[in-house]
């Protein structure tokens, strides 16, 4: 079992990093790391006033060429406006073959598509930005 002050230390550490929570698993050894960073977003109303918007950043699970759409489909998976449910495929990671899904976090919609199709992403990089419609609820 680690210290407390050993586990205070890591969580300074992971906080300066930006990262949100750690993960361990069990026998077979599994480490997560994870953030889901809010911010918030200035927009402008119909009627010319501005309002306050959160947003999440989705943001990419590990290293690869981002794909917005399935490469036999060419339909973006989700497109500024579009509605996402949280665990939804917002973009795709391809590693050599494999393509890995890069989840919503929460619900929302889609206001900001950052990565562009074909950038090579790493881990932690921000792919999209969705407004936290729970948030607003």
């Amino acid at each position: 079992m680690m210290p407390f002050p050993h586990v205070d230390q890591l969580s300074s550490w992971l906080a300066e990093a930006g990262i949100d929570y750690l993960e361990l698993s069990g026998p077979d050894r599994q480490l997560r790391l994870g953030c889901a960073i809010q911010q918030e977003l200035q927009v402008k109303t119909t009627d010319g006033a501005r309002a306050v918007a959160h947003t999440v950043a989705v943001r990419a699970p590990m290293v690869g060429t981002l794909l917005h759409s399935h490469p036999m489909r060419r339909v973006p998976l989700a497109p500024c406006g579009s509605l996402v449910r949280a665990g939804q495929a917002v973009a795709l990671l391809q590693v050599g073959a494999l393509l890995v899904p890069i989840d919503a976090p929460c619900d929302g919609v889609v206001v900001e598509v950052v990565a562009e199709e074909g950038a090579l992403v790493g881990f932690g990089a921000e792919i999209a930005r969705l407004s936290d419609i729970a948030s607003e609820a």
